[in-house]
């Protein structure tokens, strides 16, 4: 059963790497097709695709690449945990490739690859893994790192392509190019949740720093819990982390607008957030908070 899955997989992943146009769209849905009919023995012998990106590269027609790249993204959800490095590398060069429609579908398809990360972070148990609890332990601290490595590439790569003509500019208002596809991705990764807890247990900071952020952390859950809202910590400090512009400061503050006759009194409000504002880290500023930022000036 498994070898004839196989047999059959190969011909749809080789209609993609070499078949005409009219026939990608019917090869993405047979694959689709058997991943969900067949999934125990599609992730049994899904690592056969791997062997497939040395032929991605001999190939020169984008249409083909493209293809390609969007009809393995269930390999990438089967293989992530296993084969990241694998597929990271993948996604590295043809994040690069010259061509914005190779470019979009690598950034559709890697998602899957940050669910992989985020999964073996933060999930104490994944029923596929039927692993000891000290190797769950290090799969964890496996994840880290490659998450960690794959931001840090992406970094590097940005100032690679980076030719100073759209440095300020929102990823929104750049052309297309290598260098907004970089933005893009790193983007994605860089501003989910569970990159900011890691960089978060990572980044060392003063000892008055971490209390204080203790401090306006049990005001903030406090005032949360007077208000009644549906947010929690993590949602407000996730606002603050991933900010843009003094809309996302009015967010903040709305999560505490609950219309509840006991919810606390905007100045309290106000107090607090300008607070953790203040204290919380911020993508904008490479995970820094602002009282950092000024300390670091102050020591120049």
């Amino acid at each position: 059963m498994e070898k004839e899955l196989q047999l059959t997989l190969e011909t749809e992943i080789e209609t993609l790497l070499y078949g005409s146009k009219e026939s990608f769209k019917q090869a993405k849905r047979n694959i689709s097709k058997l991943y969900h009919s067949d999934f125990d023995n599609f992730h049994k012998i899904a690592s056969f695709v791997l062997e497939y990106f040395p032929k991605y590269d001999e190939v020169e027609n984008w249409q083909n690449k493209a293809a390609f790249i969007s009809g393995i993204d269930l390999f990438f959800l089967s293989l992530s945990d296993d084969y990241f490095d694998e597929l990271k590398r993948f996604t590295i060069g043809a994040i690069q490739h010259p061509n914005g429609a190779v470019r979009q579908a690598i950034i559709n398809t890697s998602r899957w690859l940050h669910m992989s990360l985020s999964s073996r972070i933060d999930s104490d148990f994944r029923p596929h893994w039927k692993k000891k609890i000290e190797d769950l332990a290090k799969e964890k601290e496996r994840a880290k790192k490659q998450f960690l490595d794959l931001v840090l590439e992406l970094e590097q790569l940005i100032e690679k392509y980076d030719d100073g003509k759209h440095r300020g500019d929102y990823i929104d208002d750049m052309k297309p190019s290598i260098h907004k596809s970089l933005q893009i991705m790193w983007d994605y990764f860089a501003g989910t949740h569970c990159y900011r807890k890691l960089i978060e247990q990572i980044r060392p900071i003063s000892s008055d720093l971490f209390f204080k952020r203790k401090e306006i952390e049990n005001k903030i859950v406090a005032l949360l819990k007077r208000s009644r809202s549906f947010a929690d910590l993590d949602f407000l400090k996730d606002i603050i982390y991933n900010e843009t512009s003094t809309a996302d400061f009015q967010e903040a503050l709305m999560l505490f607008d609950t219309g509840y006759e006991n919810a606390p009194e905007i100045h309290e409000v106000l107090e607090v957030i300008n607070e953790a504002w203040n204290h919380f880290p911020h993508r904008s500023l490479d995970g820094l908070c602002p009282v950092e930022m000024i300390e670091m000036y102050k020591a120049r």
